[in-house]
């Protein structure tokens, strides 16, 4: 067992007293109004969010898992085709930055007003205004859009 360097020790007792004195300065702090915090962090509608962020990052780390999958097994076929649609999706949204993909898809609504599948060249099968597809308290569109 190596020797205690005394250096190494009023070190470490510098570091504990420091996080002591820090744990202390949050609990018994009047200005941090902990009753406050506890009757918002407790209210029903925050935590209703705290519940759909969870799922939500739930669902993406599924979705995200599925998608990685398809793009790694696209990258090892032999297909040329494959391998370069992968190859071109993977570049594209790593080399985008995250706030400019946030941004985009938040405006894609200004793009395509309406969100629409069907078969090709035959008309639309079913239809969506695009902003409902995001939240759905958005406005509905006057009798004109669908």
């Amino acid at each position: 067992m190596p020797r205690l360097n005394v250096a190494t020790a009023i070190g470490a007792l510098v570091v504990v007293f420091g996080a002591v004195w820090l744990a202390f300065q949050l609990v018994t702090n009047p200005g941090f109004e902990w009753d406050v915090v506890g009757e918002y962090m407790l209210n029903p509608h925050i935590l209703n969010g705290a519940w759909i962020t969870i799922l939500l990052t739930a669902l993406t780390m599924v979705f995200g898992t599925i998608l990685g999958i398809i793009l790694a097994v696209m990258r090892l076929s032999g297909n040329a085709v494959l391998v370069v649609t992968s190859s071109a999706f993977v570049w594209f949204f790593r080399s985008t930055p995250a706030l400019v993909q946030l941004i985009f898809w938040y405006n894609l609504a200004s793009l395509f007003p309406i969100f629409g599948l069907g078969v090709p060249f035959g008309g639309r099968s079913s239809s969506n205004w695009t902003p409902t597809c995001s939240s759905p308290r958005s406005p509905r569109p006057s009798s004109g859009w669908a």
